[in-house]
């Protein structure tokens, strides 16, 4: 599928020299992100790795960034349902750089969730499968008590689980049940969202503020019924329900 980032050939002076030389002067980026049907990316998340930066977009889908160093600096771009986008800016000292990224969306679209109801489908399970302990759970509250927008961040500390990177963020692994000669070996599990399967999608790839609650599954026989299509838990099952306004 076609991705396309498009640089504005805009830069120009933001202001006067700062006060104490060169070595205060700063630069400013603002970034507007769309899709291809030019729809402002409204709470896109537009972040800066290296500085540890990170804004959310307005309802305009655009952003300002200040007080950036002069330099190559690598900009990170994700918002859910679209591909994440990562690119560089040369930065200089008092100059704003303007940026439009044009986001490309899934191949695979989630169909439509129906939230009349106070809970999700299937989720009223939830509890249930928690109360049994053959999985993991993650909670909203342990997710809030992380204080991050990356989904990885919470399965650092998870046995059993390896982070791998793919694409501009992280994805999960877990053990392979078959044999192997040298040293351990790793499969991809099926991400499920909001009682649907997203075949090819990361963990990355859904901000964790936008997670309600995660159950993980290590293999076929402890995966539930309902989370298994034509053997696909074999390497184990992560399912993800997002957040809704009415919980």
């Amino acid at each position: 599928m076609l991705r396309a980032v498009r640089i504005l050939s805009f830069c120009g002076p933001i202001g006067l020299m700062a006060v104490g030389g060169a070595g205060a002067q700063t630069a400013s980026l603002r970034v507007r992100i769309i899709d291809s049907t030019r729809t402002p990316g409204d709470g896109a998340e537009v972040s800066i790795p290296t500085l540890k930066r990170l804004d959310r977009t307005d309802s305009a889908g655009n952003v300002f960034i200040g007080s950036l160093p002069e330099g190559k600096i690598e900009i990170a771009v994700r918002h859910m349902n679209y591909f994440p986008e990562r690119f560089f800016v040369e930065a200089k000292n008092l100059e704003l750089v303007s940026v439009e990224v044009e986001l490309s969306g899934r191949a695979a679209q989630l169909a439509g969730v129906d939230v009349s109801a106070s809970r999700h489908p299937f989720f009223q399970g939830f509890d249930q499968r928690k109360a049994r302990g053959i999985g993991t759970f993650i909670t909203r509250d342990q997710i809030d008590d992380r204080h991050t927008t990356t989904t990885s961040d919470l399965f650092r500390s998870m046995p059993s689980v390896r982070l791998v990177r793919s694409g501009s963020g992280m994805g999960i692994r877990f053990p392979s049940s078959g044999i192997v000669r040298k040293g351990p070996s790793y499969c991809v599990p099926l991400i499920w969202v909001d009682g649907q399967a997203t075949p090819g999608l990361e963990i990355d790839d859904i901000l964790a503020t936008d997670i309600h609650a995660i159950e993980l599954y290590r293999g076929a026989s402890t995966t539930p019924a309902q989370f298994v299509t034509n053997n696909s838990a074999q390497c184990g099952t992560v399912v993800i329900w997002t957040r809704r306004k009415d919980r």
